[in-house]
């Protein structure tokens, strides 16, 4: 059986989308209590401008890495068949 890992990949990243709210709430939860330097370090900070901020980075690297993926067959496309001397 292979491994698809854009499938899983996908699958994971819908299931983000689909329950954005309750994710983010989670991963911001879980990053404050993974140590009490890390709780300290965000005690005063505005948590719902980090989950923005958090939520449009993760698009972002989404967005940008799957147009990287889609460089290859677009840089094939675009090549001259003709040589210019």
């Amino acid at each position: 059986m292979e491994f698809d890992f854009n499938e899983l990949f996908n699958d994971s990243y819908e299931f983000v989308l689909n329950n954005s709210d309750e994710f983010f709430d989670r991963f911001i939860a879980n990053f404050i209590n993974s140590s009490p330097l890390v709780k300290e370090a965000f005690r005063h900070t505005d948590m719902d401008n980090q989950k923005s901020m958090l939520e449009k980075a993760i698009t972002h690297m989404v967005i940008f890495f799957y147009n990287q993926a889609r460089k290859p067959i677009f840089n094939r496309h675009i090549k001259s068949p003709h040589k210019h001397s």
